[in-house]
């Protein structure tokens, strides 16, 4: 396998503000009174709107020697290697290297750790993960609640090996986390990846 990884592309989310059609002038002035709130808005006593939330707050971390703990290593017995790595919204990741195969655990806030078997999404053969991690979430108070992540899985297939493929993998973090998705190889494998949280059913049954 390579040692390239691909980059998940992180794109910023761009508000789309609503555009309101103004109607033609009657030519008089509007009446604050009949607006219900007593006042234009701006002045003193004017209902003042509520922020919309952001329901769909990006954060991203990585997997990488820079920002991970290595906890266990065994190079002798199949190159095996454990590291900590930070998340977000107080979970963290186990990753775990061994027999050129690559796998997470999602430690949750409360300690409990929970494996994903993302080796078994490719078959028990060889994998790698990307480097990037892709949180999605909403502010709650002021505070980053994220409620699944994303990231690239690279699967060496054909003869030898020799044909390398990215797969997207959702995982769902609300109850007990798990990969509900995996997207197939091809273009804008990024953008096809989120757009398969909408809808996630349940946990993927992984061998």
């Amino acid at each position: 396998m390579t040692q390239s990884r691909t980059r998940m592309v992180v794109l910023p989310l761009l508000a789309v503000s609503s555009l309101t059609l103004l109607g033609a002038c009657s030519g008089s002035e509007p009446d604050p009174a009949a607006s219900g709130t007593g006042a234009p808005a701006g002045l003193p006593g004017a209902a003042s709107p509520a922020p919309a939330p952001d329901k769909d707050t990006i954060r991203q971390t990585r997997l990488d020697d820079d920002g991970c703990k290595l906890l266990r290593s065994n190079p002798d017995e199949a190159s095996f290697f454990e590291y900590d790595c930070p998340g977000e919204g107080g979970y963290r990741l186990r990753f775990t290297k061994a027999d050129l195969r690559e796998d997470l655990a999602v430690i949750a806030p409360d300690g409990t750790a929970h494996k994903l078997g993302l080796a078994g999404l490719a078959g028990g053969g060889f994998s790698e993960l990307d480097d990037s991690v892709e949180w999605h979430g909403e502010m709650v108070e002021g505070a980053f609640k994220p409620a699944f992540f994303l990231l690239e899985q690279e699967v060496p297939e054909g003869a030898e090996g020799r044909n390398e493929k990215d797969y997207g993998i959702v995982v769902r973090l609300e109850g007990k986390p798990c990969v509900v998705a995996r997207v197939d190889p091809g273009p804008d494998l990024t953008l096809r990846t989120r757009a398969a949280m909408n809808g996630a059913g349940d946990c993927l049954q992984i061998r």
